[in-house]
């Protein structure tokens, strides 16, 4: 199922014909076990309606814990109407980078958080300081903020970058060769970092 189902529906009316076009989706591509349709669904859908059921399940589930049909449920109940502007802010500002979570999917999930922030003229700037302050890695922040005023791009650039050399380093320093065999730990075997200290910044300044 290739098809796009993006969300452009904000009255009932249009939701019930949104969720039947799904059906006739389901139908056509020969879906009937319920975790395909869970799946699809939530590929489908588009990041609105992705975010918003997250909205109304959290912090108890998540959309991944329900079954199609109490997806649809919520969604219906709730109204379509975005989520309320200081809790999609709190969620924004409080979201910090996985241990396992790429650069990529954690910027992504930064900018579907704020779509609904209204953060206006200042959604850059915001982005780029939410993105420094929970990369999650004490040196790729200390090395962002001895940049100075850095663009979203020229962060994740910066990020990337040094999260390659330390991923270099860290396999240099923990090979370790027994028997001629080489072991090397996995990135969730790496002790995550402490959070950036005012006694480190002071030495930046």
């Amino acid at each position: 199922m290739e098809q796009s189902l993006e969300r452009d529906q904000d009255t009932l009316d249009e939701w019930t014909g949104y969720v039947d076009k799904m059906e006739h989706l389901f139908r056509v591509n020969g879906v009937d076990k319920e975790y395909v349709k869970l799946y699809s669904f939530l590929a489908l859908i588009g990041p609105f309606l992705y975010m918003k059921l997250k909205s109304v399940l959290s912090p108890t589930s998540s959309p991944e814990d329900k079954s199609y049909e109490d997806l649809v449920d919520q969604l219906v109940l709730h109204s379509l109407s975005p989520p309320p502007q200081t809790m999609q802010r709190f969620l924004f500002y409080t979201r910090n980078r996985s241990p396992d979570e790429s650069l990529e999917s954690y910027i992504l999930q930064l900018k579907l958080l704020c779509s609904f922030c209204d953060f206006k003229d200042s959604l850059a700037s915001m982005l780029k300081d939410r993105f420094i302050c929970g990369v999650g890695n004490q040196r790729v922040q200390l090395r962002l903020l001895e940049k100075g005023d850095l663009t979203l791009n020229e962060a994740m650039e910066i990020a990337t970058e040094m999260e390659a050399i330390l991923k270099k380093e860290h396999y240099k320093g923990d090979s370790v060769h027994s028997n001629g065999i080489s072991t090397v730990m996995t990135n969730s075997q790496v002790r995550p970092l402490k959070p950036v200290s005012l006694t480190m910044l002071q030495n930046i300044v």
